[in-house]
């Protein structure tokens, strides 16, 4: 997808080159309210980490979850940053999907290898064609599986037929923040040296398109390679699968991902993914729980975002949006309804994940978020791009890369399905503290099972 200022945004994806920067903004005392001029909540935001850019990587959700941590980290060590790396998450989201839906393909596998001879290379091609967009896009390209009717299709480019998404996607997965932080017990997190997953050329991009329906024909529609897939190590990893996937990315791009338990050095002491999240971020996934926003608690939602900023917390928000937004937000950088005609937008173009550092507010009332976005701090022509971490706008790129997320948007969704709202982390203090546990997004049981279909969950729009 690409703006007029010829910018590729990505919602939410193809893996590719990541710009690894941080800075400290300091946290400074909060601005008194105007009666009627509308001010940020906090000069300068929370601590938090630079702006990044995601790039066409869709794991804007990886982004959201690294920066959380690291601001965590800063909190601590203001003079001792850490840039992390969000394309381990990623890969391991690659994973884990494709363990928790084994059982679809299986059923592929198992219809292929019934089909008479005379039909069976069409058969396996249009297989390829299903689960190539399968690990394009909640695998590759990143995005969680929730595809019903209205819900955006994944922006898949390729030469594959299109496929009917509800017809062999489950309905019933849980959010990719609630999975992600589920994932991240078992994976821990890593410094972006350790797995700097770049694609920096159009000949490697390709390399890696081609990559995958191999990848999809010689292992995830062979019913003796899934069966290998089942069960895991003392890691929590199984190592078939693993293999199988990590040769995706050995063959087309030469990069070995590490796994969990794999040691590593870093300011001279010994870690694995587990320890360095644990001992050095000292980072809990357990201390932040997922939560999706319905019409009823918008107000209370918001409400418990402003508690934790104001308590120097950083907010993952998920997010809802259409293209004719996609088109006035990067003039604007505000995401508003009012960039829908007539307030009612028709073209969905996904979700992304944000991370609110400050608020805006008139007259003692919340009217937006001030989000830290990953699509980075200048545009084409090398001008800055998006606002400053009050909500204004900045010529400076060093200040640039937020946007504002104004509250009549965050209620857009609202309008046509209510179930399509909005989601965020919250730290479970201020969760309990705000006593806002509405619509908690509950996982499957058996996110790191075996491949059987899992339980019902609540809650997705990713």
């Amino acid at each position: 997808m690409r703006t007029q200022f010829d910018r590729r945004f990505v919602l939410g994806g193809t893996i590719t080159k990541v710009r690894a920067v941080l800075i400290l903004l300091a946290c400074l005392p909060a601005l008194s309210s105007a009666d009627s001029v509308e001010v940020a909540g906090l000069k300068g935001g929370v601590t938090h980490s630079f702006v990044r850019n995601q790039e066409s990587a869709e794991i804007c959700w990886a982004y959201a979850l690294a920066g959380l941590s690291e601001g965590e980290y800063i909190k601590q060590h203001p003079m001792n940053w850490v840039i992390l790396s969000p394309e381990y998450l990623g890969f391991y989201h690659i994973y884990f999907q494709l363990k928790l839906n084994l059982k679809y393909f299986y059923d592929l596998a198992t219809t292929l290898e019934n089909t008479p001879a005379d039909e069976a290379d069409k058969k396996k091609q249009e297989d390829i064609a299903k689960a190539y967009q399968f690990v394009k896009a909640s695998g590759v390209k990143l995005v969680n599986k929730r595809f019903r009717d209205g819900d955006p299709q994944p922006d898949v480019q390729t030469t594959q037929p299109p496929v009917d998404a509800n017809t062999f996607f489950d309905p019933d997965m849980g959010s990719t923040e609630a999975n992600a932080l589920d994932e991240i017990k078992t994976v821990g997190m890593i410094p972006a040296l350790n797995f700097p997953l770049k694609v920096e050329s159009q000949d490697l991009e390709t390399k890696l398109e081609a990559a995958i329906p191999q990848f999809i024909g010689k292992y995830m529609l062979s019913t003796q390679s899934l069966n290998d897939f089942k069960g895991v190590a003392d890691d929590g990893i199984n190592d078939a699968l693993f293999k199988a996937l990590a040769s995706m990315l050995e063959t087309s791009l030469h990069l070995s991902p590490p796994r969990p338990h794999d040691v590593f050095y870093y300011n001279k002491t010994q870690y694995n993914a587990l320890t360095f999240m644990k001992n050095f971020l000292k980072f809990n996934p357990d201390d932040f729980v997922a939560l999706q926003v319905d019409q009823a608690s918008q107000a209370k939602a918001l409400d418990a975002v402003q508690a934790a900023l104001k308590l120097n917390y950083q907010v993952p928000v998920g997010i809802s949006l259409f293209n004719e937004q996609m088109n006035q937000a990067p003039i604007s950088g505000r995401f508003t309804e009012e960039d829908c005609p007539n307030k009612n937008c028709t073209d969905p173009a996904g979700g992304h994940e944000l991370l609110a550092v400050n608020w805006l507010q008139k007259d003692d009332k919340i009217t937006g978020l001030i989000v830290k976005n990953s699509w980075g701090t200048t545009d084409a022509n090398g001008a800055a791009f998006g606002l400053d971490a009050n909500g204004n706008k900045t010529t400076d790129p060093k200040q640039a890369g937020y946007f504002v997320v104004t509250s009549d948007f965050l209620s857009q969704g609202f309008s046509q399905d209510a179930s399509n709202g909005w989601d965020i982390v919250l730290p479970r203090t201020v969760q309990q503290d705000q006593k806002f546990a509405d619509i908690k997004i509950e996982l499957p049981s058996d996110t790191l099972g075996d491949g059987s279909l899992p339980a019902s969950s609540k809650g997705d729009r990713h």
